[in-house]
Parts: C-alpha cells; sequence; structure tokens
C-alpha cells in the first residue's frame, strides 16, 4: 500500500512540506514569508535599461503582490510592479532607498530596499563633466 501526499488545507503545500518547514499544515497562515534578498538591490545607471525580479519565499498563497509602502517611490524612471518587477530607464542619479512590501493573501512582509544610479556612461565611463579621470 501506497499513499498518496496528502494536501490537508488545500492550500497547494503537501503536508509533508508544510511540517518540515515548520508550519502547520492544518493552518496555510502559519508558512512564514519573507522577501528573498539582502538590503541592497544591483545598481543602475543613468538613461540605461534596468531591471530586477523581486522574489519572496514561503507564504502562505500565490501570487504574492508588491507595492510601496506609503510615503515611498522609487528612483526617477523606475517602477516597481505587483508581480515583483522594478524595471524601467532611470533618469537621475544618486543613492535612493525605499520601503517594499510583499503580500501572500494573509500576510505583509516589509524590507528596506537600497539601490545606487550612477551618473549616464559614455565612451570614458562617466558622463562629461562628473567624476574623475
Amino acid at each position: 500500500f501506497v499513499s498518496s501526499p496528502k494536501d490537508s488545507d488545500n492550500d497547494g503545500f503537501y503536508d509533508d512540506f508544510e511540517l518540515r518547514n515548520g508550519s502547520d499544515p492544518n493552518n496555510a497562515d502559519s508558512i512564514p514569508l519573507s522577501i528573498d534578498l539582502q538590503n541592497r538591490l544591483p545598481d543602475g545607471y543613468v538613461d540605461r535599461d534596468y531591471y530586477f525580479l523581486l522574489k519572496a519565499k514561503g507564504g502562505a498563497r500565490r501570487p504574492f503582490y508588491w507595492h510601496l509602502e506609503k510615503n515611498n517611490s522609487t528612483p526617477p524612471g523606475l517602477n516597481l510592479k505587483t508581480n515583483g518587477e522594478l524595471c524601467g530607464t532611470p533618469t537621475q542619479d544618486g543613492n535612493y532607498s525605499m520601503k517594499i512590501s510583499v503580500f501572500d493573501g494573509v500576510r505583509f512582509e516589509t524590507k528596506i530596499l537600497n539601490i545606487t544610479i550612477n551618473p549616464k556612461r559614455t565612451g570614458l565611463g562617466v558622463e562629461a563633466g562628473k567624476g574623475e579621470l
């Protein structure tokens, strides 16, 4: 006799997976949610396309929904999509911080992310008149 994997709470995760990961298979809300990256995003450059996919792990349900917390913004020219894509073409150099959240249908996880947008690159490596040669 071979038993089939069980999903007691019909959340898409088998009970044995939930137990191994410290959650209760009878309670989908108990699966920990976390943002799967450090606080630092890869650098970008003014006038060069930027793309980074934010990732979360755990969580009770899919899909995840991403957003900026109130009174936060992305660097000028970048946008955060609800699927976790941070993309666009930066228009202003500088160091930026933004507070983002991911929602799994049950709970939110929030993190402050930092990103540096470097000056526009030219054949010399930096925008004329900025930086040192």
